[in-house]
């Protein structure tokens, strides 16, 4: 649902202040939302002084140093602005209140995540120790495997998670390892994929590992 309403946002955004995108790192950090929230469009900040637009920012922001120069930056952008006049009135409009939803939906998921910190911290928060595994796939490799000891061998784990090689054979033929099967759990799958993605990028054996497979020709 976050992601839905920030694509239209930004959708609204891009036709009627095109220019507003590049100025914050992320245009739905708490710097960027609260400019949105009062006057998104450039017929709004027309009317507003730098100085009370810095004001809003730094109040907002974990960088309010930086505010005056954002400030700057949204008020000369809005001056020379190719974004569509027609209908900006409707779209600020639309634009406001899908703001105020993001705040929610925001303040939601957190009240989400901490209770499932909480629950996976009570529950195996041995699995956090694994390279790559945060909060989130971390609970979601545990909620999918259940109690491991069900599985006779580790790979029964691989088989479940989809993880394992297909075998092609055909009388004396048999051509090995061939791209995974994709059985089993697709929420397992993709939990321990982003875990080891992120692994590889700060773990070095790891990185190793995946840099011997990519030489090897693996995709």
């Amino acid at each position: 649902m976050l992601a839905e309403l920030k694509t239209q946002c930004i959708c609204l955004m891009d036709a009627h202040f095109p220019e507003y995108a590049g100025i914050f790192f992320d245009m739905f950090g708490a710097g960027s939302r609260e400019v949105l929230c009062e006057s998104p469009l450039p017929f709004e900040l027309a009317r507003r002084c730098a100085c009370s637009l810095a004001r809003n920012i730094a109040k907002a922001s974990r960088r309010p140093g930086k505010s005056a120069e954002y400030a700057a930056e949204i008020k000369a952008a809005a001056k020379s602005s190719i974004g569509v006049r027609l209908g900006q009135q409707a779209a600020s409009f639309q634009i406001k209140s899908l703001v105020r939803q993001i705040k929610f939906a925001d303040s939601e998921c957190a009240k989400v995540e901490a209770r499932l910190q909480a629950l996976l911290d009570k529950v195996e928060p041995l699995v956090l120790t694994i390279s790559g595994v945060s909060y989130v796939t971390g609970a979601q490799i545990v909620s999918e495997i259940d109690d491991v000891s069900r599985f006779r061998n580790a790979s029964a784990l691989v088989s479940y998670a989809g993880l394992n090689s297909q075998v092609s054979q055909s009388g004396k033929l048999d051509s090995g390892g061939g791209p995974i099967t994709k059985h089993g759990s697709p929420y397992l799958r993709r939990a321990l994929w982003l875990a080891a993605n992120r692994a590889r990028q700060y773990d070095p054996g790891l990185r190793a590992f995946y840099d011997k497979k990519r030489a090897e020709g693996k995709p």
